[in-house]
């Protein structure tokens, strides 16, 4: 990471070596920053609130992420900029071991030594996975949802037309 990456996200450090077995909650606001902070970001603006409720016990951390806001994305239909919000809520659990290992996208394994972990990482993870599959600006949303409908209601129609015309089902045998 470079120096302005690091710096972007000091304020994400949480020094769990100093926490007592309880719950903490934290709240962040960014903008930005915090997307430039990650280079192959598939968003590079918006803004955000996390609300982000820590428990330790002597085993693990599990952080509790609720996050809203919006993104700046680009539409796959025109290359515009729209305006995308969103609210995700995600869970990540971080347990104390040997040696520092990912074992799945909500389980992690870090040394018990460790005094201090660095929570952005697992933000913007959570913000990644609330990008809508298809990026569709606003004013195409209507038309697509319609295009969905015509697809639907012409294949009901088809297979209406299929059960109606008995012509067929002797033909139907012979594919068999």
């Amino acid at each position: 990471m470079h120096k302005n990456q690091v710096k972007a996200l000091e304020k994400y450090d949480i020094e769990i070596g100093k926490l007592k077995c309880e719950v903490y909650h934290y709240t962040y606001k960014d903008s930005d920053s915090f997307f430039e902070a990650f280079p192959e970001s598939l968003v590079d603006k918006g803004t955000f609130e996390a609300k982000l409720h820590l428990i330790k016990s002597e085993t693990m951390i599990k952080l509790d992420m609720h996050i809203e806001g919006t993104m700046v994305l680009t539409c796959d239909r025109s290359n515009e900029p729209f305006n995308y919000p969103f609210a995700t809520k995600a869970l990540q659990i971080i347990q104390f071991g040997e040696v520092a290992e990912e074992l799945s996208d909500e389980l992690a394994v870090i040394p018990k030594g460790t005094s201090t972990i660095n929570v952005g990482h697992y933000l913007y993870e959570a913000i990644s996975l609330a990008l809508p599959m298809k990026k569709l600006h606003p004013k195409y949303q209507q038309e697509d949802e319609s295009t969905d409908e015509m697809v639907y209601s012409s294949k009901k129609v088809q297979s209406e037309q299929e059960e109606v015309d008995p012509r067929w089902e002797i033909l139907k045998k012979f594919k068999k």
